[in-house]
Formats: structure tokens, C-alpha cells, sequence
């Protein structure tokens, strides 16, 4: 089965620096084939025939799994096809390692020009003025959520499917 491991808050900001080259390695070393990495965010693209347990844990970083199919299943479902299609840069997928509680802490710091649709374990997000000083991207933490998130451009998304 083909997953991807998408690692929170590496390569960020100068935070949290892993370079590609050791991670692939780091996989590798751990049993998994095939593996490969996606732009220097922390995208892990690999084979394992089972479910990997623990990679948080294994890494010392947190991370979302998914697989491919799941990732398919994403971008099949997304709820805004039109800002895909024309400014795919300003729509997020925040990936959820569960899916949350209630989407309400959301709601309430969310600007009359962001729209976002929490679906399961993902969370998608169309910032039509950029997320630079949104609040609801600032509300898209751990502490604030309740379970680990991680986002990806929609450009970012479609990458992880091969």
C-alpha cells in the first residue's frame, strides 16, 4: 500500500529543518520501499505493507498519515472547485490526525471572506485575502483544535498523488 506522511511545521519559517535527502534515508531505515519526498515541506510518499505505527514517535516530529487513496478521496470531495481551479495557491487542506470536535472555535474567528468546510478529517479552506494575518489560520493549531493539524496548498495536494 502506497501512504503518505505528511510531517507538521518542518522547513517552516527556518523551524524544525530537515533536509529531504536524511528523511528519505530515515524511511528507508525503518523498512519502507519506494520511498520518496515531495517538495521540502515534510511530504513522504512510501510503500509499506502494513500500516505504519508510530511514525511520530519513530521521528521525533508530529505527522498525518494517509493513503493514496485517501488523497484522492480528498481532492474527489474538495467543496470549492472554482477557487481550485483559479487560485489554487489560496486553498488549503488542513489534514487532521481526527476529525474534530466541533468546527464552532472556527466559525467564530473566520472573516466573511474565508470559507471553509471541515469534512471529516480535513479541513478545506479558501483564504480569498491570504492567510498571512488571518485568524482562523492562527486558530489552526493543536492546542486550539484538539488533534494535530497539518495544511497543504491545493497545488501541494494534488502532488501527493501519483
Amino acid at each position: 500500500m502506497t501512504y503518505v506522511c505528511l510531517l507538521r511545521g518542518v522547513n517552516v519559517g527556518g523551524n524544525k529543518m530537515v533536509k529531504m535527502e536524511e528523511l528519505r534515508r530515515k524511511f528507508e531505515s525503518l523498512g519502507f520501499t519506494n520511498v520518496r519526498t515531495l517538495l521540502q515541506s515534510g511530504n513522504v510518499i512510501f510503500d509499506a505493507k502494513t500500516k505504519p505505527e508510530d511514525l511520530a514517535a519513530l521521528l521525533g516530529i508530529p505527522v498525518v498519515l494517509r493513503t493514496q487513496a485517501e488523497i484522492r478521496k480528498v481532492i474527489a470531495a474538495n467543496p470549492f472547485p472554482e477557487e481550485a481551479e483559479n487560485d489554487p495557491a489560496r486553498l488549503l487542506v488542513v489534514f487532521l490526525s481526527a476529525a474534530l470536535p466541533s468546527d464552532e472555535p472556527l466559525r467564530k474567528v473566520a472573516l466573511p471572506s474565508e470559507k471553509f468546510v471541515a469534512k471529516g478529517k480535513e479541513i478545506y479552506i479558501y483564504f480569498a485575502q491570504g492567510a498571512g494575518r488571518s485568524k482562523l489560520a492562527e486558530s489552526l493549531t493543536e492546542k486550539k483544535l484538539g488533534v494535530i493539524p497539518t495544511a497543504r496548498n491545493w497545488n501541494t495536494v494534488n502532488k501527493l498523488v501519483l
